[in-house]
């Protein structure tokens, strides 16, 4: 009896965690989505949602996953052990989860904003024999300059 106990309660701090830490990410990062789809307002909250879904299927797919049926839970201690590791793992699961979404929110905020364009020229470029000064070559054409 307090292994199914044990279990159930360990689905549902797993299941309330994930809810609560979703609902902040989701209302928090949609002002970044907003931002990144040039105040595409409809894109920014459709992409929110589809990395919300994701969210949960990954984190719950794993918290489910993670319990184990032959566990025999025979004592306070063993309860304690088995929940604290349980949901340890759902934390740090989940951590590793907003620092993938915030990447991806980085990567889209970064790539509807950025603007490539040939850098500065440096002062020290001398004029060709035509007396007309030819624009340095970027060594970093994959590089750009962010803009307001």
């Amino acid at each position: 009896m307090l292994t199914s106990i044990t279990y159930l309660t360990y689905i549902g701090i797993s299941v309330l965690i994930t809810v609560l830490v979703s609902r902040t990410l989701s209302k928090n990062g949609l002002t970044f989505l907003i931002a990144g789809f040039r105040g595409d307002d409809a894109l920014a909250q459709s992409t929110n949602h589809l990395l919300v879904v994701g969210f949960y299927l990954v984190n719950l797919g794993f918290v489910l996953l993670r319990m184990r049926t032959g566990v025999e839970i025979a004592d306070i201690n063993a309860l304690i052990v088995y929940q604290a590791s349980g949901i340890g793992l759902v934390l740090l699961i989940l951590g590793i989860m907003h620092f993938f979404n915030m990447l991806v929110i980085h990567q889209i905020a970064r790539n509807g904003t950025l603007v490539l364009q040939a850098p500065a020229k440096p002062a020290e470029d001398k004029p060709d024999s035509s007396g007309s000064e030819k624009p340095a070559a970027d060594p970093r054409p994959d590089r750009g300059v962010w803009i307001d």
